[in-house]
């Protein structure tokens, strides 16, 4: 996924986390994507853990009620 060409907008931070909305500004239609990232430049092991742990149960999620990962970084 690339995200370079991404437009954020920080919709929620916490001490662990910012959630993020990112849109491509240039391509009409491409469907906007919600970004987690450590609210920290050096996140605690826990914080790296928490955010593995969360996207190892992508695939039990139902993508009718909730949002799936698409990667992590």
């Amino acid at each position: 996924m690339d995200l370079s060409r991404l437009v954020t907008e920080p919709l929620r931070t916490d001490e662990e986390f910012i959630l993020y909305r990112g849109e491509y500004s240039n391509l009409a239609g491409k469907p906007s994507v919600l970004l987690l990232a450590a609210a920290s430049n050096l996140p605690a092991l826990e914080t790296l853990g928490r955010l593995e742990n969360e996207y190892s149960l992508r695939n039990e999620l139902d993508s009718a009620w909730a949002v799936r990962p698409l990667a992590l970084s």
